[in-house]
């Protein structure tokens, strides 16, 4: 799959997807989803460092720069994502690499939780804040890409 930039925020878009990314690209989709979108903020969540949920919370929290009072559980994940709906204009983006390894170590509903908070927040967005969007693009290598969207559909399926 190709990364179409100038439509990524686009309503027709799902909010959580998957693409072909080489190891250690992030940092250049980052780059180029910025220029494509000088408005938006984009993110790197490095899913190596993601495995189990306090982890995934850890991560999440530094690289979205989630507020103090965000307590790592999913109540609190999706109410802090909500807030940046407050603080800010922008659609945002987050890409997250080596996202096969993404709470690969943790229960697999847990998967599908992430997926269901993110697709809520971007609804809510779009409907609340129109045209904004919470997009997500989970990014793995060609070779683990198929493990990817498994889980993904899987997460979509029991969602």
């Amino acid at each position: 799959m190709t990364v179409d930039l100038e439509g990524f925020f686009g309503a027709s878009r799902p909010a959580v997807e998957s693409t072909a990314l080489p190891a250690f690209a992030a940092g250049g989709l980052r780059a180029q989803l910025s220029a494509a979108h000088p408005e938006a903020v984009v993110r790197v969540v490095r899913g190596r460092k993601a495995t189990t949920v306090p982890a995934f919370f850890d991560e999440a929290a530094a690289a979205l720069q989630l507020p103090d009072y965000f307590s790592e559980n999913w109540d609190s994940f999706l109410s802090s994502l909500r807030g940046l709906a407050d603080d800010s204009t922008a659609p945002h983006a987050m890409v997250i690499s080596d996202a096969v390894l993404l709470l690969s170590q943790a229960d697999p509903a847990e998967f599908g939780t992430l997926v269901a908070v993110l697709g809520a927040v971007d609804a809510e967005w779009q409907a609340k804040h129109p045209p904004r969007r919470l997009r997500v693009l989970l990014g793995e290598t060609g070779a683990r890409l198929d493990e990817l969207e498994a889980r993904l559909a899987l997460a979509r399926s029991n969602a």
